[in-house]
């Protein structure tokens, strides 16, 4: 009795632990600030990692788990049981196809992996000779996941779409498979009409407006096509080879507010109107070019993920910074991390894919880079919309300076934080998809010629605002090289004493701006009122004799 009454103070006390530390967890990752970064302790996948024993883990080159992500693997977020989905693996690397979540939910089991479904048998993995895409009992074997797996609401299901290098060869597979988390089984072989992409690499999307599915395929066959789950059917929607030569790790996005399809990686960006048909069924093609950093668009494994409460599509590329696409403007903007924040791991050889992900019920993205790293958080946006802009707080630059360099200082405030700055010499406001605008507030200023110059700084914030300006003038000179007169005549004899001047001419490395004439060998002062702006006509001696 004693015993009993003991291991239920301890499961009690344990429960009461494990609350605690989900709502500290909680706490931390409601109270981040945009731009800040947090890890979540001892959730690395390992600690919950498939038992085989007494088997081994099946692998024929010893990687094993980690192949599940570190072999082009990806993941996606299941919205209904709030969740990230993890499956991958395949090749030679692992041949586990066990499906792994982490639970971003409120419950006992928040913020901890779990195995959502279980392996198929070793001996029936063992036996795969990799020319399936199916084991023997078929599932769907392991394979790289890359960004062919997507959650499906309308189904609470998993898809895959297509697939390369099931365990343990690297062929290719066009079949279309989905997982149901309602009745926790694969859909049958058939079910659903394979990828009209064939046995390729493909991007797939799911369009949260009508849940059509969109994939892109790669190398001979450079087409988006769009599935109907009411028709079960695939339709064309762009010509043939479209964008160059595609190739693998290229990533799909839909802004479902203004219905774009973007479609990045690898030096490719398009965008398409998914709203609207032409007489060819084909979707319009809006932009096939983008303004602003091109980190993203020339990355080899591109992941962006659309942020509702932005409104932009957000991209990592390892480190604390993130890149945010506009796709309304086809504008990239670069989001420093904190300063402060926590650092996350950097980025992984063969991508994130869908392990990147955007998690709404806490307005952050998730990140999981491999099986040994943890879970990271990032706050991208504030929960309440931000209208108020940076304010200028302090801009000094000199009045005079004998430098087309010059030293500045500027300091900004804003009540979420500056997002970053600008100096400009025209007074219009910038466009926040400006190239110039650096995440530090610059300490100098160039400028491509002497002369009074205006200066304008400008502040801008993680939400768009764009502070209003602070003025200065500062005036340039840069030249020490005196004027040079290349003509100077007088007529050799006058009778009066005003002497006309036949010609006067100068040159000057940059401008001559004013003339005088005397009898003396001595340069006059450069403020002497006698300087005139062009050259005089005349010139009244002191006195007669040798001038």
């Amino acid at each position: 009795m004693r015993k009993t009454i003991f291991i239920i103070f301890v499961f009690i006390i344990n429960c009461f632990i494990q609350t605690n530390v989900i709502a500290d967890i909680h706490e931390d990752i409601n109270d981040l600030k945009p731009g800040a970064w947090y890890e979540i302790a001892g959730s690395d996948l390992e600690s919950i990692e498939y038992d085989w024993s007494p088997e081994p883990v099946p692998t024929k080159n010893s990687i094993g788990l980690p192949a599940i992500m570190s072999t082009w693997s990806g993941g996606a977020y299941d919205t209904n049981s709030k969740r990230l989905l993890v499956w991958g693996g395949g090749h030679r690397g692992y041949g586990g196809n066990e499906i792994y979540g982490f639970n971003m939910d409120t419950g006992s089991k928040a913020f901890t992996w779990s195995i959502v479904q279980n392996p198929s048998k070793y001996e029936v993995i063992n036996a795969s000779d990799g020319y399936s895409n199916y084991y023997s009992d078929g599932t769907p074997g392991s394979i790289h996941t890359y960004n062919h797996i997507a959650y499906y609401p309308l189904w609470n299901a998993m898809v895959k779409i297509g697939g390369i290098a099931v365990y343990p060869q690297a062929q290719g597979f066009a079949e279309f498979d989905s997982y149901d988390f309602d009745t926790s089984s694969w859909a049958a072989s058939g079910t659903f009409p394979n990828s009209p992409v064939g046995a390729k690499h493909q991007s797939i999307v799911v369009n949260p407006n009508n849940n059509h599915i969109f994939v892109l395929g790669e190398g001979s066959n450079r087409q988006v096509y769009e599935y109907d789950p009411d028709s079960n059917a695939w339709t064309t929607r762009t010509p043939e080879n479209i964008g160059g030569a595609w190739i693998y790790y290229i990533d799909l996005e839909i802004d479902p507010v203004n219905n774009y399809l973007v479609c990045v990686g690898r030096g490719v960006y398009r965008r398409w109107d998914i709203s609207q048909y032409d007489e060819n069924g084909y979707i319009k093609t809006i932009a096939s070019t983008s303004s602003g950093p091109q980190d993203i668009v020339n990355s080899t494994y591109a992941t962006i993920e659309y942020d509702p409460v932005s409104g932009k599509m957000v991209a990592w590329q390892g480190g604390k910074d993130v890149y945010a696409l506009d796709a309304s403007t086809d504008a990239w903007s670069f989001v420093q991390g904190g300063p402060e924040s926590a650092t996350p791991p950097e980025f992984t050889p063969a991508g994130v894919y869908g392990r990147w992900a955007y998690v709404p019920s806490l307005n952050v993205f998730m990140l999981v880079t491999s099986t040994s790293e943890n879970v990271w958080i990032y706050k991208h946006f504030p929960d309440v919309a931000d209208d108020i802009a940076p304010e200028i707080r302090e801009f000094t630059v000199p009045e005079t300076i004998d430098s087309k360099t010059v030293p500045i200082c500027i300091t900004a405030t804003d009540n979420v934080g500056v997002s970053g700055y600008l100096v400009t010499e025209t007074s219009g406001v910038p466009s926040l998809g400006d190239s110039q605008w650096a995440i530090e507030a610059p300490i100098s200023y160039t400028f491509s010629s002497n002369g009074s110059h205006a200066l304008y700084a400008w502040a801008k914030d993680i939400s768009g605002n764009i502070s209003e300006a602070r003025s200065k003038i500062v005036s340039v000179t840069t030249d020490f090289e005196p004027p040079i007169i290349t003509l100077f005549e007088l007529p050799d004899k006058m009778t009066e004493l005003m002497i006309n001047v036949t010609n006067l001419n100068a040159y000057d490395n940059n401008t001559v701006t004013g003339y005088l004439i005397n009898e003396r060998n001595v340069p006059p002062e450069a403020n002497s009122a006698d300087w005139l702006d062009i050259p005089p006509k005349a010139y009244q001696a002191s006195g007669s004799g040798v001038v």
